[in-house]
Formats: structure tokens, sequence, C-alpha cells
């Protein structure tokens, strides 16, 4: 599926027969969205290209099960025929207007081993010396480190719900 790949800039409503390679960035956990008695599930992905432009896919309800175990973090594929959607002018737009919809019309094909360009690394990372400036705040930082030790598995409750969870002690220097 290589051949004739464009890149997601150049993916818009007037595009036929597109395809773009992709790497996966962020995989959401499928979630329940609800409008008075009606309910939906979807599942948020965040797809990127060579160029470093990223777009938001969604996947909805039946749907959701096309890309169960499929799309995986970091992993490159080749897209095409998903439902392109404006990203509607309250929201505001990056690079990007659109947003990609997946759908049973949408084909999804694995890029492994496919030589072509690296994609590039879309996680702005900080120190751990950055830390006192996020400290009480409700902004998140991506940091990278080692994990030394892992805690013991406990429940924890989150969104209302009870969850599995465990806390690591990570460095980031020896």
């Amino acid at each position: 599926m290589a051949t004739g790949t464009v890149r997601i800039s150049r993916v818009d409503t007037s595009s036929f027969g597109w395809t773009v390679l992709v790497q996966v960035i962020e995989v959401d956990r499928v979630k329940i969205g609800r409008d008075r008695d009606l309910s939906r599930s979807f599942r948020r992905f965040e797809f990127g290209d060579f160029q470093g432009i990223k777009v938001s896919v969604v996947v909805f309800d039946d749907n959701v099960a096309i890309v169960d175990g499929r799309l995986l973090p970091f992993w490159k594929y080749y897209v095409s025929n998903a439902e392109l959607r404006e990203i509607p002018e309250l929201v505001g737009t990056g690079l990007y207007s659109f947003y990609w919809v997946i759908n049973e019309g949408t084909v999804i094909e694995e890029a492994a081993g496919s030589g072509e360009l690296a994609l590039p690394f879309y996680f702005e990372l900080h120190s751990f010396q950055y830390f006192h400036f996020v400290a009480d705040t409700n902004i998140f930082i991506n940091v990278m480190g080692v994990v030394i030790h892992a805690l013991p598995p406990r429940d924890v409750y989150f969104e209302g719900s009870r969850r599995y969870g465990r806390d690591h002690i990570i460095v980031d220097q020896c």
C-alpha cells in the first residue's frame, strides 16, 4: 500500500482515494458519551505523519471493535478512506482543520518494516528539575525516566469506579 501515499496536510474534503502513512501517538480507552437518552461508545486516537502534522481520530459504536487491538501506540500504519469532518471553529484548529472518523470503509494496514522515513518524536520531554514549576497545578508534562522500583498493586478509585493501580519510583539520572 506504500505507493501513492500523501501527507496528512494534503487530505481534505476534495481528496479521493487517499492513503497516508501515520504513526499512532495516543490511544484513549473506550468511553461512553451520553446525550439525553442516547449513549454512544467511542474511542479517540491521535495520529501523526513524518512532517509532524497531527490528526485526531475517533471511532464510534460498533466500529470500535474494528480497531480493538489493531492500532497500537508508536506503530506505523497506512490508513485510507476515513471519513473527514471539519473541526468546529469554536474548538480551534492547529495546522490541520479536520478530524477523521474510522468506519467500516476505512482501510488500515500495518506498515512494519516498510523502509519509509522515520516519523518524528512527538513528545516534549521535561527534566525532573522542571517539577517545581508545575507542582500544585493541573498542568501535565511528559518526563522520561527509568523505573527502579514498582510498589505493590492496589485498588484506586478514578472517575467514580474502582480500578487497578500501582505506583512506581523513577529516576532520570543515576
